[in-house]
Protein backbone atom coordinates (compact mmCIF):
# COMPACT_ATOMS: atom_id res chain seq x y z
CA UNK A 1 0.00 0.00 0.00
CA UNK A 2 1.86 3.24 -1.34
CA UNK A 3 0.18 6.38 -0.40
CA UNK A 4 2.25 8.10 -2.72
CA UNK A 5 0.55 5.70 -5.54
CA UNK A 6 -2.89 6.52 -4.65
CA UNK A 7 -1.66 10.57 -4.12
CA UNK A 8 -0.91 10.24 -7.96
CA UNK A 9 -3.41 8.16 -9.28
CA UNK A 10 -6.23 10.97 -7.34
CA UNK A 11 -3.96 13.79 -8.83
CA UNK A 12 -4.53 12.22 -12.54
CA UNK A 13 -8.21 11.66 -12.06
CA UNK A 14 -8.55 15.29 -11.21
CA UNK A 15 -6.04 16.99 -13.54
CA UNK A 16 -8.04 14.62 -16.23
CA UNK A 17 -11.69 15.59 -15.60
CA UNK A 18 -10.85 19.15 -15.02
CA UNK A 19 -8.84 19.57 -18.97
CA UNK A 20 -11.73 17.54 -20.45
CA UNK A 21 -14.19 19.73 -19.02
CA UNK A 22 -12.14 22.91 -20.28
CA UNK A 23 -12.18 21.10 -23.70
CA UNK A 24 -16.09 20.61 -23.44
CA UNK A 25 -18.03 22.08 -20.77
CA UNK A 26 -21.32 20.32 -22.34
CA UNK A 27 -19.58 17.28 -21.03
CA UNK A 28 -20.20 18.01 -17.75
CA UNK A 29 -22.80 15.22 -17.30
CA UNK A 30 -20.64 12.83 -18.60
CA UNK A 31 -17.68 14.06 -16.45
CA UNK A 32 -19.38 13.92 -12.75
CA UNK A 33 -20.59 10.22 -13.56
CA UNK A 34 -16.85 9.71 -14.23
CA UNK A 35 -15.06 11.69 -11.50
CA UNK A 36 -17.95 9.31 -9.56
CA UNK A 37 -16.08 6.50 -11.22
CA UNK A 38 -12.67 7.00 -10.52
CA UNK A 39 -13.10 7.91 -7.11
CA UNK A 40 -15.29 4.11 -6.82
CA UNK A 41 -12.30 2.21 -8.00
CA UNK A 42 -9.84 4.45 -5.84
CA UNK A 43 -11.96 4.02 -2.81
CA UNK A 44 -12.68 0.07 -3.60
CA UNK A 45 -8.78 -0.54 -4.12
CA UNK A 46 -8.28 1.12 -0.94
CA UNK A 47 -10.38 -0.65 1.04
CA UNK A 48 -8.91 -4.15 -0.42
CA UNK A 49 -5.50 -2.93 0.56
CA UNK A 50 -6.78 -1.87 4.33
CA UNK A 51 -8.00 -5.67 4.50
CA UNK A 52 -11.25 -4.29 5.92
CA UNK A 53 -12.69 -7.69 5.98
CA UNK A 54 -15.96 -9.15 4.99
CA UNK A 55 -17.84 -8.34 7.81
CA UNK A 56 -18.35 -4.36 7.03
CA UNK A 57 -19.24 -2.74 3.73
CA UNK A 58 -18.12 1.03 2.38
CA UNK A 59 -21.37 2.98 1.06
CA UNK A 60 -21.85 5.85 -1.01
CA UNK A 61 -24.37 8.41 0.14
CA UNK A 62 -26.03 11.63 -0.61
CA UNK A 63 -24.48 13.33 -4.21
CA UNK A 64 -21.88 10.35 -4.27
CA UNK A 65 -24.81 7.87 -4.01
CA UNK A 66 -26.30 9.41 -6.59
CA UNK A 67 -23.03 9.13 -8.74
CA UNK A 68 -22.81 13.07 -8.82
CA UNK A 69 -19.59 14.32 -8.44
CA UNK A 70 -18.64 17.68 -9.06
CA UNK A 71 -14.46 18.46 -9.47
CA UNK A 72 -14.48 19.35 -5.16
CA UNK A 73 -17.45 17.74 -4.27
CA UNK A 74 -17.12 16.16 -0.84
CA UNK A 75 -16.89 12.35 -0.88
CA UNK A 76 -19.49 11.19 1.34
CA UNK A 77 -19.40 7.52 2.82
CA UNK A 78 -21.03 5.51 5.47
CA UNK A 79 -19.01 2.59 6.83
CA UNK A 80 -21.65 -0.49 7.47
CA UNK A 81 -20.35 -2.33 10.67
CA UNK A 82 -22.09 -5.40 12.29
CA UNK A 83 -24.44 -4.63 15.46
CA UNK A 84 -22.60 -3.60 18.93
CA UNK A 85 -18.96 -3.78 17.00
CA UNK A 86 -17.85 -0.06 17.32
CA UNK A 87 -14.49 -0.51 19.19
CA UNK A 88 -13.34 -3.59 17.39
CA UNK A 89 -13.24 -1.91 14.14
CA UNK A 90 -12.58 1.73 15.72
CA UNK A 91 -8.62 1.54 14.81
CA UNK A 92 -9.27 -0.10 11.23
CA UNK A 93 -11.47 2.78 10.08
CA UNK A 94 -9.64 5.62 12.01
CA UNK A 95 -6.52 4.41 9.91
CA UNK A 96 -9.25 4.09 6.26
CA UNK A 97 -10.23 7.77 7.15
CA UNK A 98 -7.02 8.96 7.78
CA UNK A 99 -6.02 7.97 4.54
CA UNK A 100 -8.21 9.01 2.38
CA UNK A 101 -7.56 12.62 3.54
CA UNK A 102 -3.91 11.88 3.42
CA UNK A 103 -4.69 10.94 -0.72
CA UNK A 104 -6.25 14.23 -1.16
CA UNK A 105 -10.26 13.79 -0.79
CA UNK A 106 -12.68 15.45 0.85
CA UNK A 107 -14.78 12.86 2.97
CA UNK A 108 -17.90 13.10 4.58
CA UNK A 109 -18.46 10.19 6.72
CA UNK A 110 -20.21 7.94 9.46
CA UNK A 111 -19.78 4.67 10.53
CA UNK A 112 -22.95 3.19 12.11
CA UNK A 113 -24.42 -0.18 13.12
CA UNK A 114 -27.88 -1.54 11.65
CA UNK A 115 -29.40 -0.66 15.36
CA UNK A 116 -27.62 3.14 14.82
CA UNK A 117 -29.21 3.25 11.81
CA UNK A 118 -32.62 2.98 13.10
CA UNK A 119 -32.25 5.44 15.71
CA UNK A 120 -31.13 7.98 13.03
CA UNK A 121 -33.15 7.32 10.96
CA UNK A 122 -35.82 9.68 12.11
CA UNK A 123 -33.54 12.88 11.03
CA UNK A 124 -34.51 13.90 7.70
CA UNK A 125 -31.31 14.50 6.30
CA UNK A 126 -29.93 11.07 7.29
CA UNK A 127 -33.08 9.44 5.70
CA UNK A 128 -32.42 11.49 2.15
CA UNK A 129 -28.73 10.15 2.15
CA UNK A 130 -29.68 7.02 2.91
CA UNK A 131 -32.22 7.10 0.05
CA UNK A 132 -29.89 7.68 -2.47
CA UNK A 133 -27.28 4.77 -0.85
CA UNK A 134 -25.06 2.55 -2.89
CA UNK A 135 -22.63 -0.14 -1.87
CA UNK A 136 -19.41 0.15 -2.95
CA UNK A 137 -17.66 -2.72 -1.37
CA UNK A 138 -18.20 -5.10 1.42
CA UNK A 139 -20.82 -7.18 2.94
CA UNK A 140 -23.97 -7.23 0.64
CA UNK A 141 -26.22 -8.69 3.08
CA UNK A 142 -25.48 -6.00 5.52
CA UNK A 143 -26.07 -3.10 3.18
CA UNK A 144 -29.53 -4.50 1.78
CA UNK A 145 -30.54 -4.96 5.52
CA UNK A 146 -29.96 -1.04 5.74
CA UNK A 147 -31.75 -0.19 2.56
CA UNK A 148 -34.45 -2.93 3.72
CA UNK A 149 -34.93 -0.62 6.92
CA UNK A 150 -35.21 2.20 5.46
CA UNK A 151 -39.01 1.77 3.59
CA UNK A 152 -39.74 -0.06 7.26
CA UNK A 153 -39.25 3.43 8.89
CA UNK A 154 -41.61 6.20 10.69
CA UNK A 155 -41.62 7.91 7.48
CA UNK A 156 -44.51 7.14 5.19
CA UNK A 157 -44.78 9.09 1.86
CA UNK A 158 -46.70 12.08 3.18
CA UNK A 159 -44.57 12.93 6.38
CA UNK A 160 -41.47 12.69 3.66
CA UNK A 161 -43.42 14.70 1.60
CA UNK A 162 -44.13 17.31 3.93
CA UNK A 163 -41.25 17.36 5.84
CA UNK A 164 -39.02 18.08 2.16
CA UNK A 165 -41.54 20.65 1.57
CA UNK A 166 -40.60 22.56 4.91
CA UNK A 167 -37.31 22.04 4.10
CA UNK A 168 -37.38 24.12 1.07
CA UNK A 169 -39.31 26.77 2.11
CA UNK A 170 -37.11 27.40 5.03
CA UNK A 171 -34.03 26.75 2.32
CA UNK A 172 -36.20 29.57 0.15
CA UNK A 173 -36.69 31.77 3.24
CA UNK A 174 -32.91 31.94 3.88
CA UNK A 175 -32.51 33.44 0.41
CA UNK A 176 -35.13 36.19 0.76
CA UNK A 177 -37.68 34.06 -1.62
CA UNK A 178 -35.66 34.85 -4.79
CA UNK A 179 -33.78 33.54 -7.50
CA UNK A 180 -32.54 36.83 -8.77
CA UNK A 181 -29.82 37.28 -6.44
CA UNK A 182 -27.24 39.11 -7.87
CA UNK A 183 -24.47 36.55 -5.92
CA UNK A 184 -26.86 33.37 -6.15
CA UNK A 185 -26.02 29.92 -4.41
CA UNK A 186 -26.22 27.35 -7.92
CA UNK A 187 -27.37 24.72 -5.56
CA UNK A 188 -29.58 26.21 -2.28
CA UNK A 189 -31.00 29.21 -4.05
CA UNK A 190 -34.52 28.97 -5.51
CA UNK A 191 -34.24 27.39 -8.83
CA UNK A 192 -30.97 25.46 -7.75
CA UNK A 193 -29.97 22.34 -8.31
CA UNK A 194 -31.38 21.27 -4.47
CA UNK A 195 -34.92 22.61 -6.21
CA UNK A 196 -34.67 19.24 -8.82
CA UNK A 197 -32.92 17.44 -5.90
CA UNK A 198 -36.22 17.59 -4.16
CA UNK A 199 -38.51 16.91 -6.96
CA UNK A 200 -36.52 13.90 -7.33
CA UNK A 201 -36.41 12.96 -3.55
CA UNK A 202 -39.92 13.00 -2.75
CA UNK A 203 -41.19 11.38 -6.06
CA UNK A 204 -38.46 8.65 -5.75
CA UNK A 205 -40.05 7.64 -2.16
CA UNK A 206 -43.34 8.03 -3.73
CA UNK A 207 -42.99 5.88 -6.75
CA UNK A 208 -40.25 4.04 -5.63
CA UNK A 209 -37.49 4.59 -8.44
CA UNK A 210 -34.18 5.21 -9.29
CA UNK A 211 -33.91 7.33 -12.00
CA UNK A 212 -35.25 10.97 -12.71
CA UNK A 213 -36.29 9.42 -16.40
CA UNK A 214 -39.02 6.37 -14.53
CA UNK A 215 -41.37 9.56 -13.63
CA UNK A 216 -41.87 10.15 -16.89
CA UNK A 217 -43.32 6.10 -17.18
CA UNK A 218 -45.10 6.81 -13.91
CA UNK A 219 -46.88 9.77 -16.13
CA UNK A 220 -45.73 12.29 -13.41
CA UNK A 221 -43.27 13.95 -15.25
CA UNK A 222 -44.45 14.74 -19.46
CA UNK A 223 -41.65 14.38 -22.31
CA UNK A 224 -41.11 17.81 -22.25
CA UNK A 225 -40.72 18.31 -18.54
CA UNK A 226 -38.05 16.02 -17.92
CA UNK A 227 -36.31 17.30 -21.43
CA UNK A 228 -36.34 21.30 -19.48
CA UNK A 229 -35.08 19.79 -16.13
CA UNK A 230 -32.27 17.87 -17.92
CA UNK A 231 -31.84 20.88 -19.69
CA UNK A 232 -31.69 23.11 -16.30
CA UNK A 233 -29.97 20.76 -14.80
CA UNK A 234 -26.90 20.26 -17.05
CA UNK A 235 -26.47 24.01 -17.26
CA UNK A 236 -26.54 24.54 -13.30
CA UNK A 237 -23.57 21.82 -13.11
CA UNK A 238 -21.90 23.30 -16.14
CA UNK A 239 -21.95 26.69 -14.09
CA UNK A 240 -20.93 24.25 -10.84
CA UNK A 241 -18.29 22.70 -12.30
CA UNK A 242 -16.63 25.70 -13.59
CA UNK A 243 -16.55 27.46 -10.56
CA UNK A 244 -15.27 24.63 -9.15
CA UNK A 245 -12.24 25.48 -11.51
CA UNK A 246 -11.46 28.58 -11.05
CA UNK A 247 -12.06 28.94 -7.09
CA UNK A 248 -9.91 25.43 -6.65
CA UNK A 249 -12.51 24.36 -3.83
CA UNK A 250 -15.85 23.36 -3.28
CA UNK A 251 -18.33 26.62 -4.25
CA UNK A 252 -21.51 27.06 -4.72
CA UNK A 253 -21.64 31.11 -4.32
CA UNK A 254 -21.79 32.44 -7.83
CA UNK A 255 -19.93 35.72 -6.56
CA UNK A 256 -19.11 38.88 -8.81
CA UNK A 257 -15.49 37.64 -8.75
CA UNK A 258 -15.79 34.74 -9.87
CA UNK A 259 -18.71 35.13 -12.99
CA UNK A 260 -16.32 36.61 -15.79
CA UNK A 261 -14.16 34.22 -15.64
CA UNK A 262 -17.12 31.12 -16.06
CA UNK A 263 -18.11 33.10 -18.75
CA UNK A 264 -15.17 32.76 -21.00
CA UNK A 265 -14.65 29.09 -19.73
CA UNK A 266 -18.05 28.34 -20.85
CA UNK A 267 -17.57 29.94 -24.04
CA UNK A 268 -19.26 33.45 -24.04
CA UNK A 269 -18.03 36.18 -26.12
CA UNK A 270 -18.76 39.94 -25.84
CA UNK A 271 -21.35 41.28 -28.12
CA UNK A 272 -24.14 43.57 -27.90
CA UNK A 273 -23.98 42.36 -24.02
CA UNK A 274 -21.00 41.62 -22.04
CA UNK A 275 -20.39 37.75 -22.14
CA UNK A 276 -20.89 37.84 -18.00
CA UNK A 277 -24.27 39.73 -18.50
CA UNK A 278 -25.21 37.11 -21.05
CA UNK A 279 -24.34 34.11 -18.62
CA UNK A 280 -26.46 35.64 -15.81
CA UNK A 281 -29.24 36.20 -18.04
CA UNK A 282 -29.12 32.38 -19.11
CA UNK A 283 -28.41 32.01 -14.80
CA UNK A 284 -31.68 33.64 -14.28
CA UNK A 285 -33.96 31.97 -17.24
CA UNK A 286 -32.98 28.83 -16.45
CA UNK A 287 -33.46 28.81 -12.72
CA UNK A 288 -36.77 30.34 -13.33
CA UNK A 289 -37.71 27.76 -15.55
CA UNK A 290 -37.00 25.03 -12.94
CA UNK A 291 -38.85 27.03 -10.02
CA UNK A 292 -42.12 26.95 -12.24
CA UNK A 293 -41.53 23.18 -12.79
CA UNK A 294 -40.78 22.88 -9.01
CA UNK A 295 -44.19 24.68 -7.71
CA UNK A 296 -45.72 22.47 -10.72
CA UNK A 297 -44.66 19.23 -10.00
CA UNK A 298 -44.31 19.46 -6.18
CA UNK A 299 -48.26 20.34 -6.31
CA UNK A 300 -49.37 17.64 -8.50
CA UNK A 301 -47.78 15.61 -6.10
CA UNK A 302 -48.75 17.10 -2.97
CA UNK A 303 -52.53 16.03 -4.37
CA UNK A 304 -51.39 12.47 -4.59
CA UNK A 305 -49.67 11.94 -1.08
CA UNK A 306 -52.08 14.04 0.58
CA UNK A 307 -55.44 13.29 -0.82
CA UNK A 308 -58.34 11.44 1.40
CA UNK A 309 -56.03 8.74 3.61
CA UNK A 310 -58.30 6.64 5.75
CA UNK A 311 -56.26 6.68 9.36
CA UNK A 312 -59.05 4.56 11.27
CA UNK A 313 -62.90 3.43 11.44
CA UNK A 314 -62.88 7.36 13.11
CA UNK A 315 -60.63 9.31 10.80
CA UNK A 316 -58.91 10.13 8.03
CA UNK A 317 -56.60 12.67 6.32
CA UNK A 318 -57.79 14.80 3.75
CA UNK A 319 -55.31 17.16 1.91
CA UNK A 320 -53.69 17.37 5.19
CA UNK A 321 -56.08 17.84 7.50
CA UNK A 322 -57.45 15.01 10.19
CA UNK A 323 -61.36 14.91 10.02
CA UNK A 324 -63.72 12.70 11.09
CA UNK A 325 -65.25 9.64 9.53
CA UNK A 326 -68.99 10.99 10.46
CA UNK A 327 -70.00 13.78 12.89
CA UNK A 328 -71.44 11.57 15.85
CA UNK A 329 -68.07 10.39 16.08
CA UNK A 330 -67.08 12.44 19.34
CA UNK A 331 -70.67 11.77 20.73
CA UNK A 332 -70.16 7.55 20.08
CA UNK A 333 -66.21 7.67 21.16
CA UNK A 334 -65.58 10.10 23.51
CA UNK A 335 -61.55 9.37 24.06
CA UNK A 336 -62.00 10.43 20.18
CA UNK A 337 -61.33 13.81 22.29
CA UNK A 338 -57.64 12.45 23.07
CA UNK A 339 -56.72 10.12 19.87
CA UNK A 340 -57.06 13.18 17.78
CA UNK A 341 -54.78 14.76 19.17
CA UNK A 342 -52.47 11.17 19.56
CA UNK A 343 -53.03 11.00 15.92
CA UNK A 344 -51.50 14.30 15.08
CA UNK A 345 -48.73 13.31 16.93
CA UNK A 346 -47.67 10.17 15.41
CA UNK A 347 -48.51 11.36 12.03
CA UNK A 348 -46.39 14.78 11.52
CA UNK A 349 -47.20 15.34 8.13
CA UNK A 350 -50.86 16.14 9.46
CA UNK A 351 -51.74 20.35 9.13
CA UNK A 352 -53.89 20.64 11.32
CA UNK A 353 -57.71 19.69 12.18
CA UNK A 354 -60.09 20.17 9.76
CA UNK A 355 -62.95 23.53 10.10
CA UNK A 356 -66.10 20.76 9.94
CA UNK A 357 -64.12 18.62 13.02
CA UNK A 358 -63.11 21.44 15.04
CA UNK A 359 -67.28 22.76 14.81
CA UNK A 360 -68.18 18.82 15.63
CA UNK A 361 -65.53 19.02 18.84
CA UNK A 362 -66.74 22.91 19.91
CA UNK A 363 -70.80 21.52 19.85
CA UNK A 364 -69.46 18.12 21.80
CA UNK A 365 -67.13 19.67 24.54
CA UNK A 366 -69.61 18.80 27.17
CA UNK A 367 -68.91 15.60 26.96
CA UNK A 368 -65.61 15.82 28.45
CA UNK A 369 -67.19 16.34 31.69
CA UNK A 370 -65.43 15.72 35.76
CA UNK A 371 -65.17 12.11 35.47
CA UNK A 372 -63.63 12.24 31.86
CA UNK A 373 -60.34 12.19 33.12
CA UNK A 374 -60.73 9.22 35.02
CA UNK A 375 -61.84 6.50 32.38
CA UNK A 376 -58.79 4.17 31.67
CA UNK A 377 -59.04 4.28 28.03
CA UNK A 378 -58.64 8.45 27.93
CA UNK A 379 -55.99 8.05 30.64
CA UNK A 380 -53.89 5.61 28.36
CA UNK A 381 -54.16 7.39 25.22
CA UNK A 382 -53.38 11.00 26.86
CA UNK A 383 -49.86 8.76 28.36
CA UNK A 384 -49.59 7.27 25.05
CA UNK A 385 -49.52 10.46 23.51
CA UNK A 386 -46.75 12.05 26.01
CA UNK A 387 -45.05 9.12 24.97
CA UNK A 388 -44.25 10.13 21.40
CA UNK A 389 -40.84 10.56 19.83
CA UNK A 390 -42.55 13.16 18.09
CA UNK A 391 -44.90 15.69 17.73
CA UNK A 392 -46.31 15.82 21.66
CA UNK A 393 -45.50 19.97 21.71
CA UNK A 394 -47.51 20.50 18.69
CA UNK A 395 -50.28 17.72 19.76
CA UNK A 396 -50.56 19.69 23.34
CA UNK A 397 -50.57 23.08 21.80
CA UNK A 398 -53.51 22.68 19.70
CA UNK A 399 -55.05 20.66 22.52
CA UNK A 400 -54.73 23.99 24.46
CA UNK A 401 -55.93 25.90 21.55
CA UNK A 402 -59.10 24.05 20.99
CA UNK A 403 -60.16 24.29 24.75
CA UNK A 404 -59.78 20.42 25.28
CA UNK A 405 -56.23 20.50 27.90
CA UNK A 406 -58.50 22.56 30.27
CA UNK A 407 -61.54 20.36 30.08
CA UNK A 408 -59.04 17.49 30.47
CA UNK A 409 -56.83 19.15 33.14
CA UNK A 410 -59.69 21.65 34.93
CA UNK A 411 -56.24 22.72 36.74
CA UNK A 412 -54.91 24.13 33.74
CA UNK A 413 -57.43 26.26 32.71
CA UNK A 414 -57.27 28.60 35.86
CA UNK A 415 -54.04 29.46 34.51
CA UNK A 416 -54.66 29.93 30.73
CA UNK A 417 -54.09 34.17 30.14
CA UNK A 418 -52.42 34.39 33.33
CA UNK A 419 -50.07 37.25 33.90
CA UNK A 420 -47.15 37.03 35.91
CA UNK A 421 -45.28 40.54 36.71
CA UNK A 422 -42.28 39.73 37.53
CA UNK A 423 -38.77 40.16 35.72
CA UNK A 424 -38.77 35.86 35.18
CA UNK A 425 -42.01 35.30 32.95
CA UNK A 426 -42.28 37.20 29.58
CA UNK A 427 -45.57 34.90 28.73
CA UNK A 428 -49.01 33.74 30.68
CA UNK A 429 -48.57 30.50 32.37
CA UNK A 430 -50.12 28.19 29.93
CA UNK A 431 -47.91 29.61 27.68
CA UNK A 432 -44.98 29.42 29.98
CA UNK A 433 -45.77 25.66 30.02
CA UNK A 434 -46.14 24.57 27.01
CA UNK A 435 -42.75 26.44 26.03
CA UNK A 436 -41.23 24.57 29.21
CA UNK A 437 -42.78 21.51 27.64
CA UNK A 438 -41.11 22.10 24.13
CA UNK A 439 -37.61 23.12 25.60
CA UNK A 440 -38.21 19.31 27.58
CA UNK A 441 -38.36 17.37 24.61
CA UNK A 442 -35.64 18.97 22.80
CA UNK A 443 -32.98 17.57 25.06
CA UNK A 444 -34.20 14.26 23.22
CA UNK A 445 -34.20 15.71 19.69
CA UNK A 446 -30.08 15.19 18.19
CA UNK A 447 -30.73 18.42 16.77
CA UNK A 448 -30.93 19.90 19.20
CA UNK A 449 -28.08 18.48 21.28
CA UNK A 450 -25.56 21.24 20.66
CA UNK A 451 -27.81 24.52 22.17
CA UNK A 452 -28.61 21.92 24.78
CA UNK A 453 -25.64 19.43 25.42
CA UNK A 454 -25.64 18.96 28.99
CA UNK A 455 -29.24 18.34 29.46
CA UNK A 456 -29.09 16.24 25.83
CA UNK A 457 -26.51 13.93 27.17
CA UNK A 458 -28.48 13.49 30.65
CA UNK A 459 -31.76 12.95 28.32
CA UNK A 460 -30.00 10.00 26.93
CA UNK A 461 -30.39 8.05 29.89
CA UNK A 462 -33.51 8.97 31.06
CA UNK A 463 -36.39 5.91 30.35
CA UNK A 464 -39.49 7.53 30.67
CA UNK A 465 -39.66 11.03 29.22
CA UNK A 466 -43.35 11.19 29.42
CA UNK A 467 -42.86 11.64 33.49
CA UNK A 468 -40.25 14.55 32.76
CA UNK A 469 -43.01 16.12 30.37
CA UNK A 470 -45.88 15.44 32.86
CA UNK A 471 -43.70 17.59 35.93
CA UNK A 472 -43.51 20.34 33.45
CA UNK A 473 -47.12 20.25 32.32
CA UNK A 474 -47.88 20.84 36.48
CA UNK A 475 -44.87 23.15 37.58
CA UNK A 476 -46.78 25.88 37.42
CA UNK A 477 -49.93 24.59 37.84
CA UNK A 478 -51.08 26.32 40.68
CA UNK A 479 -50.31 29.77 40.23
CA UNK A 480 -52.27 32.48 41.21
CA UNK A 481 -54.06 30.78 43.80
CA UNK A 482 -51.95 32.13 46.83
CA UNK A 483 -50.27 29.94 49.03
CA UNK A 484 -47.44 27.80 47.88
CA UNK A 485 -47.77 26.60 44.20
CA UNK A 486 -45.21 24.44 44.02
CA UNK A 487 -47.04 22.41 46.96
CA UNK A 488 -50.09 22.90 45.56
CA UNK A 489 -49.12 21.91 42.17
CA UNK A 490 -47.77 18.69 43.80
CA UNK A 491 -50.96 17.49 44.97
CA UNK A 492 -52.48 17.98 41.65
CA UNK A 493 -49.36 16.24 39.75
CA UNK A 494 -49.93 13.31 42.46
CA UNK A 495 -53.76 12.84 41.95
CA UNK A 496 -53.86 13.35 38.57
CA UNK A 497 -51.08 10.31 38.32
CA UNK A 498 -52.88 8.12 40.44
CA UNK A 499 -56.23 8.07 38.21
CA UNK A 500 -53.57 7.84 34.96
CA UNK A 501 -52.55 4.34 36.97
CA UNK A 502 -49.26 5.49 37.33
CA UNK A 503 -46.61 3.00 39.68
CA UNK A 504 -45.75 4.91 43.38
CA UNK A 505 -42.41 5.07 42.36
CA UNK A 506 -43.22 7.71 39.15
CA UNK A 507 -46.11 9.25 41.33
CA UNK A 508 -43.30 10.00 43.74
CA UNK A 509 -40.80 11.17 41.02
CA UNK A 510 -43.22 13.66 39.17
CA UNK A 511 -44.80 14.85 42.49
CA UNK A 512 -41.13 15.46 43.52
CA UNK A 513 -40.17 17.20 40.57
CA UNK A 514 -43.07 19.80 40.71
CA UNK A 515 -42.54 20.20 44.27
CA UNK A 516 -38.78 21.05 44.09
CA UNK A 517 -39.09 23.02 40.63
CA UNK A 518 -38.20 25.98 42.41
CA UNK A 519 -34.53 25.00 43.35
CA UNK A 520 -33.92 24.12 39.88
CA UNK A 521 -34.65 27.83 38.67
Amino acid sequence: MNLNDFKTRYQALQQSVEADFLKDPDSAEALVLARSDGVDELLEDIWQSFKMGNDLCLVAVGGYGRSELHLYSDVDLLILIPNESHDTYQEDISNFLTFLWDVGLEVGHATRDIQDCIYAIDDLSVVTNLLESRLLIGNNSLFLKMKSMIKASNWSSQSFFVEKQKEQHNRHLNFSNTAYNLEPNVKESPGGLRDIQTITWVAKWYFDVNFLSDLVDKNYLTENEYALLKQGQLFLWKVRFALHIIAKHREDRLAFQYQKQIATILGYTDGDRMAVESLMKDYYQTVTKVSRLNDILLQLLEDRVLHTQNLNERFNINYGYIQTNNDQVFVKTPSAFIEIFLLIAKHNYIRGISASTLRQMQFSLNIIDKDYHKKRNNNRLFIELLQQKQGVNKALKLMNRYGILEHYIPAFGKIIGLMQYDLFHAYTVDQHTLFVIRNLRRFFVPDFSKEFELCSEIAQNIQKPELLLLAGLFHDIAKGRGGDHAQLGSKEARDFCKHHQLKAQEIDLVAGLVEKHLLMS
